[in-house]
């Protein structure tokens, strides 16, 4: 028995010591079956296939442990799942890394796997593989977008230890023979942007002998199609729908588009770099004659009079500036839209002489002007950017410089929403009046119907004017929540609503100490009648105990009476009186 109940003790202390360790551990990736994600799409030498990959989870004292692998988009095992990481750089080969030790988290280093033969050999000390960026929300939603693997290599690092240059590693025949692309990346770009997928191409990043950043396209095997390039760039043009007091809250974005930085020598009319499009496939897109590139209209003229382009939210424009290059000097064609949109007005809409954009705090609101020269007058207008079709230019109102027309349209601007702030207080103040003059007579006709007034429905007074309110609120005593909310809304008078608020929550104070009583009391009742329940049983338990004292003392006199007649009865006694001398 002693043995047992150490064997029990031991056995509590030991679930009592795992509890932790299993609470830490309770999750539903603990499984022994592997958990299927969705498949992600890879490019093969012979064409895009799918593949899923596979995880499953075990529990450590000190938490969990993952092993990844690879099946194709049906379930069947390509890669079994005993890999810390795993990734698919063709139908029949993988990166994997498997684990230091048996059940450590910490990888080993890269290397290749064949699907069903295993290992095959070391891998490029890679700080990372995974698939290539998508240089676009809009595309990498697409159904065309492609998962393209690649793995970098860190080959140099700032005064701070921070990368700034990397070799990438390709794989566009799916193979472990990837091809490298020697120092590429730039100081402050990210390693994930050194490469880029974007429609039908890759570009590159890379700073070139002359310290300055340069790109190239490839195709999606990771050949050349372009010379060294300036930087290319991509762009969203978002479209703004609604009005000011919407102002920053419903833009859509329209699409985008591959550019390069074309250097131009510096011009006085021109205020951001240029660029030429290129379509997704990486050939520029054809411009109308006379047209040597566009630039975003979020150009930002600084205060000592320099320009430069406004990137925001990775490079997003409302509209674009068409530049054409004539033998009166540069003109230009301006539009909100795609930039195909814009170029398709060339022809059709008057070029203007000059440019500029300005982007200023007008009273608590943001507010793009669009500042515009004309090549007929030599006059300067100004368009407000977000809330204009593709601009036409107004004949009525020209200034003589930049700066006029902008002070002018502000100006215009503040006075527009001072006398729509003044509209609005009139209509308001209108609309109050017509309201008033209605719940007047409604609560004339229910005065004339006579009565107790405070016998009325508080929810039809409620939604009458403030005299109405205000006699309920006098004469009724009403504390009714909504009542008080809806008076205070309509403007009743605050000291009675205060004073009823006052009521209100002695109301409520009082129904709370008669509750505290009431449970008083009843905790005082219960005590008793526990007393009582424990006084019964133990009378009951008394009785019991005399009960068995009286049976115990009955039992041992009848059987030592039995006993004594059994004796004489075998001594010859006929009677169970016993023998007689």
């Amino acid at each position: 028995m002693r043995a047992l109940t150490s064997c029990l003790m031991a056995s509590a202390l030991a679930l009592l010591l795992a509890a932790p360790a299993e609470a830490r551990c309770t999750d539903l990736a603990s499984r022994k079956a592997p958990r299927l994600y969705d498949p992600e799409r890879v490019r093969g030498a012979d064409g895009p296939f799918t593949y899923r990959r596979a995880d499953y989870a075990y529990c450590r004292d000190d938490g969990w442990v993952y092993r990844r692998g690879i099946t194709d988009a049906n379930g069947a095992v390509l890669v079994p799942v005993e890999f810390t990481d795993a990734v698919l750089i063709g139908p029949r080969h993988a990166l994997v890394r498997e684990p230091v030790k048996k059940h450590s988290r910490d990888p080993g280093p890269w290397q290749f796997y064949e699907v069903g033969t295993g290992l095959t050999g070391p891998a490029p000390a890679f700080d990372y593989v995974g698939p290539v960026s998508h240089s676009s929300i809009n595309y990498s939603r697409s159904p065309q977008a492609m998962w393209i693997p690649y793995g970098y290599v860190a080959t140099a690092r700032d005064d701070k230890g921070r990368p700034t240059r990397y070799d990438y590693y390709l794989f566009p025949d799916g193979l472990p023979t990837p091809r490298r692309y020697p120092d590429l990346g730039a100081p402050g770009l990210s390693p994930f942007n050194a490469i880029l997928h974007h429609g039908s191409v890759l570009y590159t990043t890379f700073t070139g002998p002359d310290g300055e950043i340069h790109s190239r396209l490839l195709n999606l095997r990771g050949d050349p199609i372009s010379p060294v390039l300036s930087r290319v760039e991509t762009w969203r043009t978002s479209r703004f729908e609604g009005t000011l007091s919407d102002i920053g809250s419903n833009q859509t974005a329209l699409g985008d588009e591959l550019f390069v930085v074309v250097p131009l020598l510096p011009h006085p009319e021109l205020p951001a770099k240029l660029y030429v499009p290129l379509r997704e496939d990486g050939s520029a897109r054809p411009l109308p004659p006379g047209v040597v590139g566009v630039f975003p209209l979020m150009a930002v003229i600084e205060p000592d009079g320099r320009s430069r382009t406004f990137e925001q939210d990775g490079r997003v424009t409302y509209g674009w500036a068409v530049v054409l290059d004539t033998p009166q000097g540069l003109r230009f064609v301006v539009g909100n839209g795609l930039i195909a949109d814009v170029l398709d007005l060339v022809g059709k809409q008057t070029p203007v002489a000059g440019v500029k954009h300005f982007t200023r705090l007008v009273t608590g609101a943001y507010t793009d002007f669009l500042l515009l020269k004309s090549a007929e007058d030599g006059l300067w207008r100004a368009v407000t950017l977000r809330f204009q079709p593709p601009y036409v230019a107004d004949p009525d109102k020209g200034y003589a410089s930049a700066q006029l027309a902008f002070d002018a349209t502000a100006d215009g601007q503040r006075q527009r929403w001072a006398e729509d702030r003044a509209r609005q207080e009139r209509e308001y103040a209108e609309a109050a009046k017509r309201e008033f003059e209605f719940r007047e007579r409604e609560y004339q006709a229910l005065l004339a119907k006579g009565g107790d007034f405070c016998k009325n429905d508080p929810k039809v007074i409620q939604l009458m004017h403030a005299p109405a309110i205000n006699r309920m609120l006098s004469e009724c005593g009403v504390t009714d929540f909504m009542f008080l909310q809806s008076a205070q809304n309509r403007g009743a008078d605050p000291a009675l609503i205060q004073r009823a608020l006052a009521k209100r929550e002695a109301i409520r104070r009082d129904a709370e100490f008669r509750q505290m009583e009431s449970d008083r009391r009843s905790r005082a009742l219960a005590e008793a009648e526990f007393q009582a329940r424990v006084d019964a049983a133990t009378r009951a338990s008394d009785l019991m105990r005399g009960m068995n004292s009286a049976h115990d003392s009955f039992m041992k006199s009848s059987r030592d009476t039995y006993y004594r007649n059994l004796d004489a009865w075998n001594r010859g006694a006929q009677n169970w009186g016993g023998p007689r001398d």
